[in-house]
């Protein structure tokens, strides 16, 4: 890695690119500058090409050092991605009710009664 981390903080958020809307966020700024008299056109004029041409955050940052606020701040990193959950189906009540349709057909309706009522004693035994 080259010494672009050098001397730029433990996070080295100076050396992050910056993108378009970063640097259109630094153009408005020095517009505003501009307004209020901070900066002479020729100044705001070399200033805005540098705005335009920077890759970093440091560069962004070096434009405004002897300025005032407002000034372009620094973007949110984005959250961990984490994958998209995927969605719940109702698998179970369908196998449920593929396995009774089953079984009706082999079966016929005597293992059926005998499983609701089977299963209506033992709800009556916790009780």
């Amino acid at each position: 890695m080259t010494g672009a981390l050098v001397g730029r903080g433990r996070d080295g958020a100076a050396s992050l690119r910056v993108g378009d809307a970063e640097r259109e966020a630094a153009v408005t700024a020095l517009g505003e500058h501009y307004v209020a008299g901070r900066l002479d056109p020729d100044e705001f004029d070399a200033r805005t090409t540098a705005a335009y041409a920077a890759r970093t955050r440091g560069d962004v940052d070096a434009l405004f050092a002897d300025l005032p606020m407002p000034r372009p701040s620094a973007p949110d990193l984005p959250a961990a991605r984490r994958p998209a959950a995927a969605p719940v189906l109702p698998i179970f009540p369908l196998l449920v009710l593929v396995g009774v349709v089953v079984l009706v057909i082999t079966q016929g309706f005597f293992p059926l009664i005998a499983l609701v009522w089977f299963a209506g004693r033992r709800r009556r035994a916790w009780r």
